[in-house]
């Protein structure tokens, strides 16, 4: 009975230990018509000064990603510090001919410079399925944008 329970043990620990090690999603996702979108920052935590990316990733009423949204027709616009930048392509980072990257990821390369909370409005269609809503950065969704020199090592850089 005892080494029963031992064997329990044994085998339940590494299922524990993957539930407590799985990351906190960091996106927010928002369902349009059949589609869902999960919607942040490629990297987290996101520094200021440091590249990185809004990322989308569009999956399908059944889970599968959704990898043939056109980019001229699905952009984002990000703004922070009562600024905006022009609308950014959402361009896929899954290539199919060589089978390199993440089908259903779709990624607007931007090198935030600010800290604080910023705001991502997403526009476009996905086969006819209107898009159109704004993502601010919250405990909630995606994080917001902190400085930089908290990871900065051996010396500290300038502002």
């Amino acid at each position: 009975m005892l080494l029963r329970r031992t064997l329990a043990a044994c085998a339940a620990a590494p299922l524990a230990l993957l539930l407590l090690a799985a990351p906190a999603s960091a996106h927010v996702v928002q369902q349009f018509g059949p589609y869902s979108l999960a919607i942040g920052w490629l990297h987290e935590p996101t520094y200021v000064g440091v590249e990185n990316a809004v990322q989308v990733i569009a999956k399908d009423s059944s889970g599968k990603p959704v990898t043939d949204i056109n980019s001229d027709n699905f952009k984002v616009t990000v703004s922070a510090a009562g600024q905006g930048s022009s609308a950014l392509p959402l361009d896929a980072s899954f290539d199919p001919d060589t089978g390199l990257g993440t089908p259903g990821e779709y990624l607007a390369p931007i090198i935030p410079t600010t800290p604080g909370d910023y705001t991502f409005h997403v526009v476009g269609t996905i086969h006819g399925t209107k898009i159109d809503k704004s993502f601010t950065s919250s405990d909630t969704t995606f994080d917001s944008v902190v400085d930089s020199t908290t990871v900065q090592f051996p010396a500290k850089l300038p502002n």
